[in-house]
């Protein structure tokens, strides 16, 4: 075995052992326990496990089958996390029950747990055949279970069910991204799933769709492992990564995936194998369940070491993508990456809500050991909350240092390794004037109407408004070791303040400190430092507002978080740049050696 896949089996072979050790005390929900039986059968039919042929394997497995049966509803589906007799929560135990019942027929191994496990799978057909879904990728989840419980007990109404969620359309744009813009999902839901189904049915278009993703992943990976998350429109986009303490989904668990299509020749999912096999190396493979590799190599899709060297090195300039179907650009370098965010929904929606993209962070950059992990743009009018960009349009190579005011006019000499983005957020508020005479009514009682930031019953849709309206043009560049920002606020005056968030564990200079985590910041220069990288801030502009302690200082979340007394704010170390408006601003960020 190589040193990569020896780790695998070692860290597989662990996690059976302590089952086994904690077997008379073992519980847990109907994933968990599928979990465990998934781990106990990889190592029992492993020839590379240390539990190969061992009856202490196979008495782990036969022991938690019951617990699994016992846990089905009377309709055999699961219940969990508040989701009662759910066929998509159930699915996902399902789909683990079918491929390691699939693996012990086709091997011929332990006939009696391929047996119990198809009796489980066999209770819960009939509703997860009619059962419906919550979102977007249970679709895949459901069906790639159908299709396993399919290929042991052929089925014509299990077939038909299959067909009529993918007669849906997988929902996947041009740029390689689903449209719960998840990371995590991605990972463990809808690549996998379709994988299965396409492999299942044979249906390669399928699998060049999860193709089309992996792509897209590896261009929103960073140099330390991370797929940014900030546009997700599911849990990841607010995703800690405790080792690096900044946001971000660990990129290990696409590794098969990747690797899948590096064997059928793509040079660039091979550099992503590479990539991924080193962190897993480094990091003791904390971000890849070993199981689930394990099986993949022990179903034939994958061989037993998962290391191969890309022939294309990557590069060392900066490259671009700009995501326009979700509003997204990543600059990367071979040790920083700069995301530039206007994928929020907010403005569409008219709300913020589970489901919707709401993350206000409009740039995140990581470079070297340092991640500016949020930089945020606040204002004190009306509750909108912060900015949050509502179009990106990609201006394309010659940004120049001579232009951090955001018109985008570039300097001579300004090299084609830049690149720049503009964003854009229009905003109204409204007065209203009083009703006509036709549409009072003596009662004084109005129509419980939502103006968008409030609600009031005062039939706002009946009233002629007076309007504010605010727009501001946030022009983005970047360079292989620096950022520029340009912000043009028109509108009435109000107070607005720009907020730079870090990882924790640097170090701050040149700022005045206001309390633990919070300094204030002017005309600069300003640094942050952290291990080998120290990042520098300077400002200039009319916008800017001079003046010592808080007075300008605030992160405002907006009355949609505000009213129930939340907010949506980053903690650690965070730096700010008081501002009035109408006016402009212009920011240089600059990173280098410590």
């Amino acid at each position: 075995m190589g040193v990569f896949a020896d780790q695998l089996v070692r860290r597989a072979d662990d996690r059976l052992a302590a089952l086994i050790d904690r077997l008379a005390d073992a519980t847990g929900g109907h994933r968990v326990v599928m979990a465990e039986i998934r781990e106990a059968v990889c190592g029992f039919v492993d020839p590379r496990s240390r539990f190969r042929d061992d009856p202490a394997a196979e008495d782990a497995a036969v022991r938690r089958l019951p617990v699994l049966a016992g846990l089905q509803d009377d309709d055999g589906l699961f219940t969990s996390s508040g989701n009662v007799s759910s066929p998509p929560d159930s699915a996902f135990s399902l789909n683990d029950a079918g491929q390691v019942a699939l693996l012990l027929v086709r091997r011929g191994q332990l006939a009696p747990v391929a047996a119990a496990l198809g009796a489980v799978l066999d209770r819960a057909t009939p509703a997860l055949v009619t059962g419906g879904v919550h979102t977007p990728n249970h679709r895949w989840e459901i069906s790639a279970a159908l299709a396993r419980i399919d290929a042991l007990r052929p089925d014509p109404a299990v077939r038909a069910r299959i067909e009529q969620w993918l007669a849906e359309g997988v929902d996947i744009d041009g740029d390689g991204i689903y449209s719960e813009r998840s990371a995590n999902y991605a990972a463990y839901v809808s690549n996998p799933s379709l994988l299965v189904l396409a492999d299942l049915l044979d249906r390669p278009r399928l699998a060049e769709l999860v193709h089309r993703n992996l792509h897209a992943q590896a261009d929103l990976t960073d140099h330390t492992g991370l797929v940014e998350t900030v546009f997700s429109r599911r849990q990841d986009q607010k995703m800690l990564d405790h080792r690096h303490d900044h946001d971000g989904f660990a990129g290990g668990p696409f590794l098969p995936q990747y690797h899948r299509f590096a064997l059928a020749g793509c040079h660039d999912c091979a550099r992503s194998v590479d990539r991924l096999v080193g962190h897993e190396l480094r990091t003791g493979g904390s971000t890849l369940d070993p199981t689930t590799l394990l099986l993949d190599q022990l179903e034939g899709t994958l061989p037993e070491d998962p290391t191969q060297r890309s022939s294309t090195p990557a590069g060392t300039t900066l490259t671009a993508r700009t995501f326009g179907g979700t509003g997204l650009a990543v600059a990367r370098t071979v040790d920083s990456q700069l995301t530039v965010n206007a994928g929020s929904d907010v403005a569409r929606a008219g709300r913020i809500g589970s489901g919707l993209a709401a993350n206000p962070t409009l740039l995140r950059w990581r470079t070297g050991d340092v991640c500016l992990n949020s930089v945020r743009i606040s204002r004190d009018a009306f509750g909108f909350g912060p900015f949050r960009a509502d179009l990106l349009e990609d201006l394309g190579d010659g940004f120049g240092p001579g232009d951090p005011d955001g018109s985008g006019r570039a300097e001579p000499g300004t090299s084609a390794g830049e690149h720049r983005w503009r964003l854009t957020e229009e905003l109204t508020a409204a007065y209203y004037q009083p009703l006509s005479a036709d549409r009072r009514r003596d009662s004084g009682r109005y129509d419980l109407g939502f103006d968008g930031r409030f609600s009031a019953s005062m039939s706002f849709a009946e009233r002629e408004t007076d309007r504010l309206g605010f727009r501001t043009t946030l022009t983005v560049g970047a360079a292989s070791a620096r950022v520029w920002l340009g912000a043009v606020f028109d509108g009435p005056a109000v107070a607005q303040c720009v907020e730079f968030g870090f990882s924790p564990g640097g170090r701050v200079d040149g700022a005045e400190q206001l309390d633990e985590d919070r300094w204030r910041i002017g005309t600069g220069p300003v640094t942050y430092t952290r291990g080998a990288t120290t990042v520098e801030i300077i400002a200039a502009g009319p916008a800017v507002r001079s003046g010592r302690g808080t007075e300008g200082v605030f992160y405002e979340p907006g009355e949609a978080y505000g009213f129930l007394g939340g907010t949506d704010a980053v903690g650690g170390p965070r730096l700010y740049l008081p501002l009035s408006s109408p006016g402009l601003v212009g920011v240089v960020i600059t990173s280098r050696p410590a």
